[in-house]
């Protein structure tokens, strides 16, 4: 975990060990990723309008270009999370962290 301070003096809350800036970073890092997410919708929604009300070269020029925009910003994204995940500021959570922990179960014989 990124253990960011202020100078010497290190700013913690009182109800948790993290510093203050760390949970700073990480609203930080949400937003941009929620930024992002909102680029793509727009990105998509952009060549779709395009690709519809195609009349001439220019509009699949214009096609083109949203929909390259929008794959290189969500490979960015990608990459993005996958450092974050590795690096350890995002921790995954949820349904696939509980189906791993539970044991195999296995069929009974049928007689």
């Amino acid at each position: 975990m990124l253990n960011l301070a202020i100078g010497t003096k290190s700013l913690l809350n009182e109800n948790t060990t993290r510093p203050i800036t760390n949970k700073i970073l990480i609203m930080i890092i949400k937003s941009l990723i929620i930024i992002a997410f909102i680029l793509i919708l727009i990105s998509l929604g952009s060549a779709l309008f395009h690709l519809i009300n195609r009349k001439e070269g220019e509009q699949s020029k214009k096609t083109l270009r949203d929909l390259t925009f929008r794959i290189g910003l969500s490979m960015l994204l990608f990459i993005f999370l996958f450092i974050a995940v590795a690096t350890g500021i995002f921790t995954p959570h949820g349904i696939g962290e509980g189906m791993q922990m539970q044991k195999p179960i296995q069929a009974k014989a049928v007689n």
